[in-house]
């Protein structure tokens, strides 16, 4: 699905297919792949909130994956200023500071995030100028 064509449900089947094989790391991967292509090729933040506050995020807090939690909460932020919760979405990535490493890639990420964040915040960056980048 690299040609910015939406899967249908192939990566929802797939994410349900994972937890039942209890590879979790490959059904959170999965999923993120389906709240990329629910922002870049669908367009619908709100699809995207949704499987995240419905599927994604509750099975990291449940089986306890910390690995997981920082690089899902942040995109969980930057879906949350697509769907003009900026508030919301600065005080979920305030939450996450407390466990980045200074200096470590996953502090790369995060700081990449919270300017994306603010980006979308002031209206520097929307879901249409995201699109428009990706179109060949």
């Amino acid at each position: 699905l690299e040609s910015g064509q939406e899967s249908r449900f192939c990566r929802i089947h797939a994410h349900k297919f994972y937890l039942l094989a209890q590879a979790l790391g490959s059904a959170i991967r999965v999923g993120q792949d389906f709240v990329d292509e629910c922002l870049r090729v669908r367009s619908d933040p709100e699809g995207a909130r949704m499987f995240l506050e419905n599927f994604l995020l509750p099975v990291i807090r449940e089986r306890h994956l910390l690995d997981y939690l920082v690089p899902v909460s942040c995109q969980y932020a930057v879906v949350l200023a697509y769907c003009g919760e900026e508030t919301a979405a600065r005080h979920t990535l305030g939450d996450m500071a407390r466990f980045i490493v200074p200096g470590s890639h996953q502090e790369a990420e995060y700081l990449e995030q919270c300017n994306l964040v603010e980006q979308i915040a002031t209206g520097q960056t929307t879901l249409e100028m995201l699109n428009n980048l990706l179109q060949p």
